[in-house]
């Protein structure tokens, strides 16, 4: 099976394609930035199966999805990053690691003891790097911490949720710490908007198409009087979130 890579596809002057397969992200914006005709930057396993990050025309950039727009035009975020290798992050969830957002893994390993765990994983961008060069990672243990992905989905008005199938395609979606597409309905109107999973503060993040940030409550199935999940957090965050860079397998 493929991993999933960076893709740099260029169009050629005979009217094909070529697609440089890259593993690392900053080395894949800098080839794409140096390209005079017309390219695109990617990432998936091929070009059949990839998402779409920015496109230039005739050398002239005219698209970047809003989600990665961060990452593009600021000064690179750089973070030594396992990729695959058989117990690594894959290329999408390092690319989702840097532009901030959470990915769950259930197959860490302690590295003292060699114990095995599940949490979503976060890299702390607000601190400083270690002596090595490297921001801490922020590990929210499942189930200690929390934070019930399946029960936080059922709060809300998710039309996806009603079909087993795109339920379980989305939960995978935001486990891989993507933005995932939903339909839900918003002043009476079915709308599409972009989901995120925020596991540090117990919820979802619901944007529109354009990557303004909505406010998650007009999508609520009830109107809570209590976030149940803040006052557990509130209680045990401290003793059950971790920092470090424990290892998958």
């Amino acid at each position: 099976m493929k991993k999933e890579k960076y893709m740099v596809i260029v169009a050629g002057a005979d009217g094909k394609n070529t697609a440089k397969r890259i593993e690392n992200l900053t080395e894949a914006i800098d080839y794409f930035k140096s390209q005079t005709g017309t390219a695109e930057l990617s990432v998936g396993k091929d070009p059949k199966h990839r998402n779409i990050y920015s496109i230039k025309e005739n050398g002239k950039l005219n698209f970047v999805s809003k989600e990665f727009r961060n990452v593009y035009f600021n000064k690179p975020v750089t973070q030594n990053i396992w990729v695959d290798k058989g117990r690594g992050f894959t290329s999408q969830q390092s690319a989702n690691l840097i532009q901030g957002r959470s990915v769950y893994r259930d197959d860490l390993v302690k590295y003292n003891s060699g114990e095995s765990y599940k949490a979503w994983v976060k890299l702390d961008l607000e601190k400083g790097k270690d002596d090595r060069g490297n921001f801490q990672m922020q590990q929210f243990m499942d189930p200690q911490y929390g934070y019930d992905l399946k029960h936080v989905l059922n709060e809300y008005r998710i039309k996806e949720l009603d079909d087993p199938s795109q339920r379980q395609k989305l939960k995978s979606e935001l486990k891989n710490g993507n933005r995932a597409l939903i339909s839900t309905v918003k002043d009476g109107k079915e709308v599409k908007l972009q989901l995120e999973a925020v596991p540090r503060y117990g919820n979802l993040n619901f944007f529109t198409m354009d990557g303004r940030l909505e406010k998650r409550n007009q999508f609520e199935k009830v109107q809570a009087k209590e976030n149940t999940f803040d006052m557990k957090v509130g209680q045990s965050k401290d003793k059950e979130l971790s920092t470090g860079q424990e290892l998958s397998r």
